[in-house]
């Protein structure tokens, strides 16, 4: 990287690795007026802000993996929390249209689901239908 401050023809400070040729494609330059005629140059290697990039983008995925990993085990936390229960209550409505009313499921969630399994455990059913 390297920079330059010139007015006009005349340059007055230059620091860093400049450019041989501005055509250089290697290179990438722009130049910033400044007030009383002054312009600002800076100049970049490509290539060391490829590799920069480069890394930050493999920085960024290794960053995104262990989130991915807890959003997939969340995921399936809670679609086991959500499916467990209608399973059961699926279940328990097979074994009511058997007549097995001992295996009506205990209502345990305070969810929707929970207050169906409740409604299974009526009054004049003996705890069950």
């Amino acid at each position: 990287m390297g920079f330059w401050v010139r007015q006009g023809p005349t340059l007055y400070l230059e620091g860093g690795a400049l450019p041989g040729e501005r055509e250089d494609p290697d290179w990438a330059w722009a130049e910033f007026p400044l007030e009383g005629g002054f312009t600002l140059g800076v100049a970049l290697y490509a290539r060391e802000y490829r590799q920069a990039l480069r890394g930050q983008r493999q920085a960024g995925v290794l960053a995104l993996l262990p989130i991915l990993l807890l959003a997939s085990l969340l995921g399936l936390y809670l679609s086991g929390s959500i499916t467990r229960p209608l399973r059961q209550l699926a279940q328990a409505t097979e074994a009511l249209a058997r007549m097995e009313f001992q295996k009506v499921p205990t209502p345990r969630s305070r969810d929707e689901v929970g207050v169906l399994a409740r409604n299974f455990h009526g009054p004049g059913l003996g705890g069950g239908l």
